[in-house]
């Protein structure tokens, strides 16, 4: 056995190889290294999941909020205010949940602090396969039906009030980041241009999708690979 067909292997199934890819694995350091990562993986995958179930705690929203503050006072001073003050409540328990739910701002925009949000999302260099991404969305009633490019990160997220899924896939440019965001609906597509990004808003069946990426992004193609590989399975 080779290590190409080794690291198939693990790739499919990393907590149980067979018997044939644990001899390699004895005799090939590299490709031993490589499986304890897969197995790292999938264990941080498999805890991701499971916490992923219960309601949003409150400090991820509260410092989204505050982000988003620091990126629109000057524009949006008023809105800044009112945003501090629904935060003040919400840490006091006087508010439980309105804070996402009348957000002043767009979803593209939330997508967008999102990003800014998670650094470590960017800096991902791994190579998730398809069958893992799959095991990550069934909880959403997700599925892709086909690869979307090289997916270097996907992790369950909260964006405003509905658990989702981060990805973020290796473009032309640099970095993209897919956001599947059940439960949060738009009528149609839009889009939201700034400085130094660019995002994608697109309706789907159960929620919506962000594709966020450089100004440079040519993120059109992968919007027509979401489009295609993407289904509902509810």
């Amino acid at each position: 056995m080779n290590c190409l067909e080794a690291r198939r292997i693990l790739t499919a199934t990393p907590e149980t190889p067979d018997e044939a890819v644990r001899g390699h694995l004895q005799r090939c350091p590299a490709c031993a290294r490589h499986a304890r990562a897969e197995r790292d993986f999938e264990r941080q995958l498999r805890a991701q999941l499971r916490a992923v179930m219960p309601p949003p705690e409150l400090v991820p929203r509260i410092l989204l909020q505050h982000g988003l503050r620091q990126e629109r006072r000057q524009q949006r001073r008023q809105r800044y205010w009112q945003a501090l003050a629904a935060s003040v409540l919400l840490t006091l328990g006087l508010v439980s949940g309105m804070l996402m739910v009348n957000s002043p701002w767009s979803l593209e925009e939330v997508a967008l602090a999102h990003v800014r949000n998670e650094p470590r999302a960017l800096q991902a260099q791994n190579d998730i396969g398809l069958a893992r991404i799959n095991t990550l969305l069934a909880p959403y009633h997700l599925k892709l039906e086909q690869a979307i490019g090289r997916v270097e990160f996907a992790m369950p997220c909260y964006i405003r009030r509905y658990a989702g899924a981060h990805l973020v896939l290796a473009g032309e440019q640099g970095k993209v980041t897919v956001l599947l965001m059940p439960g949060e609906y738009v009528m149609a597509r839009k889009t939201l241009r700034e400085p130094d990004l660019q995002a994608v808003l697109i309706p789907v069946d159960g929620g919506s999708v962000a594709i966020i990426g450089s100004r440079q992004e040519p993120l059109g193609a992968v919007e027509a690979r979401l489009r295609q590989a993407l289904r509902h399975t509810a």
